[in-house]
């Protein structure tokens, strides 16, 4: 027999994809419409007068507008929130360029692969000119090269010019998932390699709309999970109370019916045990008969005791000492023996004797 294994791997964002389509035919039709559509991703690259306004889309960049960076830019912005983008669902992608950002290539032992932004925390100011607490700094790990090394990209940017960015553009309503390099752009494809200049603390929740919604399609997700999951528990914690309460009479009767079938049981062992003892304990009257058409007439009895497989008799007789041989004579009995010397009865002259066989 040949045996095959082989390992089953399990995409978890698949699964609950498909999952979360199928418990959508829950939620009414136009909200079930309404999250039905896809998240699209601004790209704002950011130049040194003005924002690139451009949506990506099933893989598409389309450049929208340029903006200046100034109080009409911003009102123009908003205004193409309201019309050109759904603001309600869209995630916002800073991209730097050149000017705010620059790119390097490091090749590391493959043991620092593990934690490359730690190793590169420390590193920092072996590599660049800056410090880490200057920059805003990310890594991207782009494989094992043939010298046995693994090639990093390092992206960084200063921290000044980023949070003056980011400042700017929260006043645009702007509160970006995601800042990259047009050096060393991300793709936004399924699992591509991407990386990340915004770290976790610049991560402002902005007041969009679509939290709500996400909120809320999240607690009702939650609500129906657990509907699923518990409601049949429920049902048949509710069959279960149903039989016992069927089984309670039927149970005394059970109870009642063992213990009577334990008496039988118990009455017909004693019987059986008495019934094997009675069959392997000879008859004292069958012994008492065979003794005496053993015994001449002129040999008298005075004591038997039948014990534990063991007959001892006393009397007296005129030669007692032929007694031993004419009871080994008997199939019935052997082991014959003297349990006492002899003795002679003056008065009748007859020998006492004591036998046990």
């Amino acid at each position: 027999m040949q045996l095959f294994n082989k390992v089953v791997s399990l995409d978890i964002r698949c699964f609950f994809l498909w999952w979360g389509s199928e418990l959508a035919f829950l939620v009414p039709e136009k909200y079930r419409q309404f999250f039905s559509e896809k998240s699209d991703t601004v790209i704002l690259t950011v130049l040194e007068n003005s924002y690139e306004i451009a949506r990506y889309n099933d893989g598409q960049i389309r450049v929208i507008a340029d903006l200046k960076r100034n109080e009409q830019g911003q009102a123009v912005f908003k205004k193409l929130l309201k019309t050109e983008i759904c603001i309600a669902k869209v995630d916002f992608n800073i991209r730097l360029t050149t000017r705010h950002a620059i790119k390097k290539e490091i090749y590391l032992p493959e043991v620092a692969v593990d934690d490359l932004y730690q190793v590169m925390l420390f590193e920092l100011d072996r590599y660049t000119p800056f410090k880490p607490e200057q920059v805003y700094f990310s890594v991207k790990s782009m494989g094992q090269q043939d010298s046995g090394l693994v090639k990093v990209i390092l992206i960084l940017t200063p921290r000044e010019e980023m949070d003056l960015i980011l400042k700017e553009l929260s006043h645009w309503g702007v509160f970006p998932k995601q800042v990259d390099f047009t050096g060393e752009p991300n793709s936004f494809k399924y699992r591509e390699p991407t990386y990340n200049l915004l770290r976790d603390e610049l991560m402002v929740t902005g007041d969009h709309q679509h939290r709500l919604y996400s909120w809320g399609l999240a607690a009702l997700t939650t609500l129906l999970l657990m509907a699923v999951l518990a409601f049949p528990v429920y049902l048949q914690s509710l069959q279960v109370e149903t039989l016992k309460a069927q089984l309670k009479p039927l149970l005394k009767k059970t109870l009642w019916v063992e213990n009577q079938q334990s008496e039988i049981d118990s009455i017909y062992d004693k019987t059986v045990r008495l019934m094997d003892k009675k069959k392997n304990t000879p008859s004292v009257l069958h012994l008492i008969n065979t003794l005496s058409g053993l015994l001449n007439d002129d040999t008298w009895l005075t004591h038997l005791q039948l014990k534990a497989g063991r007959l001892q008799i006393q009397g007296k007789s005129p030669v007692a000492s032929t007694l031993i041989g004419i009871l080994e004579s008997s199939p019935r009995f052997n082991n014959a023996r003297f349990v006492s010397p002899l003795t002679q009865d003056k008065k009748t002259g007859l020998e006492r004797f004591q036998i046990s066989f």
